[in-house]
């Protein structure tokens, strides 16, 4: 079922060169949008699946994605929470796009996270 949500799969074959960063948090958007369906499903025999910001594994990927600011304001929020995750990883994908297309360099550091990103999400169930 997850691999039918997934959409054309394409992209991950032929990888256009977007940047680590870019690619990373292309993936932690998609692992985390396709998380919250498989929540959603599951929480329809088990109801305490619907309560997503508690799962460990889409905790951890929001830990690996979003700054400790960001965590604490998503802790604080009563409403809109997947909006505020989508919008702060759309945010930082559009941060590394302007970095990418104005040629600022990509450090060490840089990669470091993209590949913890990557690591975290391809583990989230």
């Amino acid at each position: 079922m997850m691999l039918a949500l997934s959409g054309d799969t394409s992209i991950e074959e032929e990888r256009p060169y977007i940047g680590e960063i870019v690619w990373a948090l292309f993936f932690a958007y998609r692992a985390f949008s396709l998380r919250l369906i498989y929540l959603s499903r599951q929480s329809l025999s088990n109801p305490s699946c619907i309560n997503w910001n508690a799962d460990l594994p889409t905790r951890g990927l929001l830990v690996a994605t979003l700054s400790v600011n960001e965590l604490a304001e998503l802790d604080r929020m009563e409403i809109s929470k997947v909006d505020f995750v989508w919008r702060s990883i759309e945010e930082k994908v559009l941060s590394a796009w302007h970095r990418l297309i104005s040629g600022a360099e990509f450090g060490e550091e840089a990669l470091k996270h993209a590949s913890t990103l990557l690591k975290v999400a391809s583990r989230t169930p």
